[in-house]
């Protein structure tokens, strides 16, 4: 039998901990409400595997009721830590990580995981544009509130943002950034996009209805606007004249009211001057 062989063994029997939990001294609380489920697990693993509960074993700062250790982590989902517990026991990923491999990145990371942290990162580094389209807002989100800590992650988004940033901008879920991660993302200087392209999006971040929003964009550009004596105030040659309450379609590429007639409740009259 060679040492290897022997190596082999061992492993196996301590991965095997993760399913024997009949000499278990940590009960671990995740989630809330009716959502919370209990964990168990043994303290000299923990301790072993992760900087954070060793830290937590050793200042003696965790809860003790009887023998058992208790930890509560409410922010955490059981199906993320459920992932975290096999790893940390057998130093596998459980199961398709993709719907949750943000969250999980951000408890390895709290966890002082760092191996699996720079797993996770690659991971999202290989993902193809679909999965960018579909959670490309969420990434950089998450990331403008962690810069500097994923590193990898923060690149990536910048590449994402100076050469494609319309699987973002133009993204169903743009909607759901933060002030702060929206503000990140208009003042980069290498975004490449008109910024009457920019000025849409950020329309549509603002009312957050997209169902009932309608933005149109004017077709022939000296006919934006288009005031006379007769007709005071109106946008488009025709299009929509306050005034004379009246809304068509004639310069604009779509119509902004299904009725070709409107009442104003009230108005601004404001100036745009360039510098």
């Amino acid at each position: 039998m060679s040492c290897q062989t022997l190596s082999n063994k061992f492993l196996e029997d301590i991965n095997n901990l993760y399913d024997i939990t009949d000499d278990y001294n940590v009960k671990i609380q995740v989630g809330k409400d009716s959502e919370m489920e209990i964990f168990q697990a043994h303290s000299v693993i923990l301790r072993a595997r992760s900087k954070y509960f060793h830290s937590a074993f050793s200042s003696n700062l965790v809860k003790k009721e009887g023998d058992f250790y208790i930890f509560k982590k409410p922010n955490v989902t059981s199906i993320v830590f459920k992932i975290i517990l096999k790893y940390i026991y057998t130093g596998t990923i459980l199961g398709n990580i993709e719907n949750n491999i943000i969250e999980l990145l951000l408890v390895a990371n709290e966890m002082e995981l760092y191996e699996l942290v720079e797993y996770l990162q690659q991971c999202i580094i290989n993902f193809n544009n679909d999965w960018i389209e579909l959670n490309g807002v969420k990434l950089y989100d998450f990331i403008s509130h962690h810069k500097d800590v994923f590193p990898k992650l923060q690149e990536l988004c910048n590449n994402i943002m100076s050469q494609k940033p319309k699987l973002l901008i133009d993204s169903n879920e743009f909607w759901g950034l933060d002030d702060e991660a929206l503000l990140s993302m208009i003042q980069l200087d290498y975004l490449e996009m008109k910024e009457v392209e920019i000025w849409d999006n950020l329309i549509k971040w603002d009312t957050l209805d997209l169902n009932t929003i309608v933005l149109s964009r004017v077709v022939e550009y000296n006919r934006a606007i288009w005031d006379s004596d007769d007709n005071n105030h109106g946008f488009g040659y025709g299009d929509l004249y306050i005034f004379r309450k009246s809304c068509k379609l004639t310069h604009y590429s779509a119509k902004i009211l299904d009725s070709d007639h409107f009442e104003i409740d009230d108005y601004e009259v404001f100036q745009v001057i360039e510098k």
